[in-house]
C-alpha cells in the first residue's frame, strides 16, 4: 500500500513578510487496532429501543425471555442486530448477528450474571474477561464491539428500558503511518466519535499520551512539529483514511497543548467587564474550568482560594464556568460564599464552540497553567492532580524570580 501519495498545492501567505510556501498533502490509510481501551478513553454506543418486529432464527432454546436490539453505524449499512435474553436461571444472554444473515448459528453467545446495576468493579472485571465480538461490513475495516449490560447513569422512562438496557463498548481506535516533509509520523485517530479526534506524532510516542494532560486534535485544528504547522482537513466516513496536510514551518505556533501559546480568549467577564486572555501576558494564569454541578470542582474552590492568596500578584486566576444560564445566580453565590475573589468567566453549556469546547476540555474540574509568555505549560484534569499542579505552579514562579 503506498503510504506517499502526495498532491501539492501553492498558496500565498500574507502577513508581515509575503512568500510563497509550499504544502504537502498524503492520504493516509488507518488499520484497526483491537484495544480495551485506548489514549481516547472509554468509547460507547448506545443501542435502539427494542423492535420485536425482528425476526432471528436459532435463538437458543434455553432463553425464556429477550429483545431485540440494533445498531445503526451508517444509513447506507445494514442495521446490526443484538439479542439480548434471559434463561430460567436469571443469568443474561447478549448474541451479535455479526454477519447479518439474521441467523444466530455459530455466533458468540455472551452470559453475564443477573445483576445488572452498575458496580464499576464489577463491570471492569467482566468487560476485562470478555473477547470483542468482530463485526465485519463488505468493503469496510471491521468493527469490534463488547456487550455491556451495565446501567450506569441512565434514566429510563420505563423499567422495562433499565431491564434491557445495553451498550456497546468500542475495543477498538484507528491508526497509520506516513511521510511528509522528510518525517515518519504516526496517526491515532478514535473512531464513530461526534467530533472527530487524532493524535499525531513522531514514532508511536502517541500511544503514551494522556487525553486529558494533552487532549487530542480535532479536524481542521493545527499541531505542530518541529516547527512544522500541520492539520487533519479530512476523514472517510467510517475513519479508514484521514488526509492531512503540512503547512510548512511557522513561527507562530497557539493552540490548546503544553509547550503552545495559548489559545486567545476573547469576552466578557460575568460581571460585563470586557476580557482578553492576551491582556494577561506577562503573568502566570491559571485557567480554572469547573461548573456549580460539579462536586470535585466545589471541594477544590478552597485550594483555589489559598493559592490565589499565596501568590497575589504573579498568578492570574480566571475561572470558566461551564454551564446553564439558568444557574447563573448558583454560581454568583457560590462566587461570593467562597470568596473566590479574581476574574470569571461563563460558558454557556447549550451553545457550541464554547471556550472549553475550544479548549476540549472533557473533565471538570480541568486548571491550564499558562506562562508570562503566554505559552501552555501544564494541564491538569481531576481535583486529584491539583496538588501535584500545586508544586509546578510554585517551580515556575521561584524560577521567574
Amino acid at each position: 500500500m503506498n503510504f506517499k501519495h502526495f498532491f501539492f498545492v501553492f498558496s500565498l501567505i500574507t502577513g508581515e513578510k509575503a512568500f510563497t510556501q509550499q504544502q504537502d498533502t498524503v492520504a493516509v490509510p488507518l488499520f484497526t487496532v483491537i484495544a480495551d481501551s485506548s489514549i481516547f478513553g472509554r468509547r460507547t454506543m448506545g443501542t435502539s429501543a427494542s423492535d420485536q418486529s425482528i425476526r432471528l432464527k436459532n435463538i437458543p432454546s434455553d432463553i425464556v425471555d429477550y429483545r431485540i436490539r440494533t445498531r445503526t453505524i451508517d444509513i447506507s449499512l445494514p442495521n446490526l442486530h443484538i439479542l439480548y435474553g434471559r434463561r430460567a436461571d436469571r443469568k443474561r444472554i447478549v448474541i451479535f448477528d455479526s454477519n447479518f444473515d439474521n441467523d444466530l448459528t455459530g455466533e458468540t453467545i455472551y452470559v453475564f450474571g443477573s445483576d445488572n446495576s452498575c458496580q464499576e468493579e464489577v463491570y471492569k472485571k467482566v468487560r476485562d474477561s470478555i473477547a470483542p465480538v468482530k463485526i465485519k461490513y463488505p468493503g469496510l475495516s471491521s468493527f469490534f464491539f463488547k456487550p455491556s449490560i451495565y446501567v450506569c447513569g441512565y434514566n429510563y422512562k420505563t423499567a422495562d428500558d433499565s431491564t434491557w438496557h445495553l451498550n456497546l463498548d468500542l475495543s477498538y481506535f484507528r491508526k497509520g503511518h506516513f511521510d511528509v516533509s522528510k518525517k515518519h509520523l504516526t496517526i491515532v485517530s478514535n473512531v464513530y466519535n461526534r467530533l472527530p479526534q487524532f493524535y499525531i506524532d513522531k514514532g508511536d510516542t502517541t500511544l503514551a499520551r494522556d487525553i486529558y494532560a494533552t487532549p487530542p486534535q480535532r479536524l481542521n485544528e493545527p499541531f505542530y512539529i518541529d516547527g512544522e504547522e500541520f492539520e487533519v482537513y479530512k476523514i472517510s466516513p467510517y475513519f479508514d483514511t484521514a488526509w492531512v496536510i503540512s503547512k510548512g514551518l511557522t513561527d507562530i505556533s497557539s493552540g490548546i497543548q503544553t509547550g503552545l501559546f495559548a489559545k486567545n480568549i476573547n469576552g466578557f467577564t460575568m460581571n460585563g467587564q470586557p476580557f482578553s486572555l492576551s491582556s494577561l501576558r506577562g503573568n502566570f494564569v491559571l485557567l480554572d474550568f469547573w461548573g456549580s454541578w460539579c462536586g470535585p470542582c466545589i471541594k477544590l474552590i478552597p485550594d483555589l482560594v489559598k493559592l490565589n492568596r499565596q501568590y497575589s500578584g504573579k498568578l492570574k486566576v480566571v475561572s470558566i464556568a461551564y454551564d446553564r444560564k439558568e444557574n447563573i445566580s448558583r454560581l454568583n453565590q457560590l462566587i461570593k460564599d467562597k470568596q473566590m475573589r479574581w476574574t470569571h468567566l461563563f460558558a454557556d453549556q447549550t451553545q457550541t464552540n464554547n471556550v472549553c469546547e475550544q479548549y476540549n476540555i472533557s473533565v471538570y474540574p480541568t486548571s491550564i497553567l499558562i506562562d508570562p509568555d503566554g505559552k501552555i505549560v501544564e494541564r491538569s484534569a481531576g481535583a486529584g492532580n491539583f496538588s501535584e499542579l500545586r508544586k509546578i505552579i510554585a517551580s515556575c514562579i521561584n524560577k521567574s524570580k
